[in-house]
């Protein structure tokens, strides 16, 4: 950043003359030697900031799902491409995690030593952001109905042991409803909804129960 600052300031080329801003930015570019097209393009010449959804949950005892979603605050930029920080932790453990989402709505499993209970999206306030939101679950409160296949694609089934017909809602994790239909058949398509993680139930008047859909 210095070394770059240096260099702009002892150009002969802008000496006693007029400096403009793609000036600057070559000077960056050559001293560091990486193409800042795509961060001036958001950062510089685009507007707002991203907002953050992180959903997660665990597979097993010790492998960390996560959905990382982004919402930006003007139509100027799309996506704001670049790493976020998250920190996993339960009372006696605590690991800082680094992550480079390309999309929103991208989809990472990464294998932890122990089961947390908490996250943290980015700790250390690296991120110019806002209105960033940490929605957890935890696997043992949504096994009391199994469906497969689980991930799924574009379809899963109810199983056998369980009356139809029923009503079924699913849920996104902030507890919106997303789809809610008397369900007639063991045969449930999903392949218009968006990768992430829902919550499934059905209730059959008497009863009801809960699953987790993890939707590819």
């Amino acid at each position: 950043f210095f070394h770059a600052l240096q260099n702009y300031a002892d150009d002969p080329m802008l000496s006693y003359g007029y400096a403009r801003t793609p000036d600057l930015i070559g000077h960056f570019e050559t001293s560091s030697g990486i193409d800042l097209t795509e961060f001036t393009t958001q950062w510089l010449y685009g507007e707002g900031f991203p907002s953050y959804t992180i959903d997660w949950g665990i597979s097993g005892t010790d492998t960390l799902e996560l959905s990382i979603w982004q919402q930006t605050s003007s139509p100027s930029v799309t996506f704001f491409n670049m790493p976020v920080e998250i920190d996993v932790k339960n009372a006696i453990n605590d690991t800082l995690i680094r992550l480079n989402p390309s999309f929103s709505g991208q989809q990472f499993q990464i294998p932890l030593t122990f089961t947390p209970d908490s996250l943290v999206f980015d700790p250390n306030l690296w991120l110019i952001s806002a209105n960033n939101q940490v929605n957890g679950i935890k696997d043992e409160l949504y096994e009391t109905l199994k469906i497969y296949p689980n991930p799924a694609t574009s379809f899963f089934y109810i199983p056998v042991t369980f009356p139809l017909p029923s009503q079924i809602s699913i849920f996104d994790l902030s507890g919106r409803i997303i789809r809610q239909y008397r369900l007639i058949q063991r045969f449930v398509p999903v392949d218009d909804l968006e990768a992430g993680i829902y919550i499934i139930t059905l209730s059959d008047g008497k009863n009801t129960t809960y699953a987790k859909l993890i939707k590819h």
